[in-house]
């Protein structure tokens, strides 16, 4: 059967996360979130792209506005066939003046995917259908009891190569798994995709349980 390659949420969360403002910036930076080796070749996943995301916010703060820079990190990992994905982001979760400066602190796991998906018709190709909630799980992420929220859509894949091939107006069923934690002075989120009729979720949360990350 044959399996889109599944990098999709690499690019929503840089797309939901991008803004621009001018001037002066207080410049605040996370720690990378990761998988570990051992962790990768257990579910024969490997490693993607690593790289940094800019974030730039304008706070008012006391009658002023202050200028934020936030550097996040974004790391993805993919199983060799393409058929599923994990994308890991962490951002820094600071308090200026009591005023949280993080785009993702405090929303909830609806409210999370939904700000993510309903930014996909801006990736060239792709469209997510309607958002359907189909389950929860708690694991433990980063050493705290986690709710993993699922989520189900229909994906429609217009002229994208998969495994070679063209695939033109295809819709797929697709499963999200998403889980945000707090953790040390950063929010990591982790973001898992898989079309619905693969068996991949305990693989995927397995990989959830594995994250390490600097607090």
């Amino acid at each position: 059967m044959r399996r889109t390659p599944f990098l999709l949420p690499a690019v929503v969360l840089l797309v939901v996360l991008s803004g621009c403002v001018g001037g002066d910036a207080l410049t605040l930076e996370s720690n990378p979130a990761s998988i570990p080796d051992e962790a990768l070749a257990e579910t024969g996943y490997q490693p993607g792209e690593s790289r940094s995301v800019v974030v730039e916010r304008q706070l008012g703060i006391a009658g002023t506005e202050t200028n934020v820079t936030l550097v996040g990190w974004l790391s993805s990992y993919n199983r060799p066939d393409g058929g599923a994905s994990v994308v890991l982001l962490s951002t820094p979760n600071p308090n200026v003046a009591g005023v949280s400066a993080n785009p993702l602190a405090g929303e909830t796991s609806d409210e999370l995917v939904e700000r993510l998906l309903e930014q996909s018709n801006r990736v060239t190709g792709d469209s997510v259908g309607e958002l359907r909630r189909v389950g929860e799980t708690n694991r433990t992420v980063l050493g705290e009891q986690t709710t993993v929220v699922t989520y189900e859509a229909s994906v429609r894949t217009d002229n994208l190569s998969v495994d070679g091939s063209s695939a033109s107006n295809e819709s797929i069923p697709v499963r999200f798994h998403v889980a945000t934690v707090s953790h040390g002075d950063d929010v990591v989120v982790a973001l898992a995709m898989h079309p619905a009729d693969l068996d991949e979720e305990d693989a995927l949360l397995s990989l959830f349980e594995r994250i390490e990350h600097e607090g």
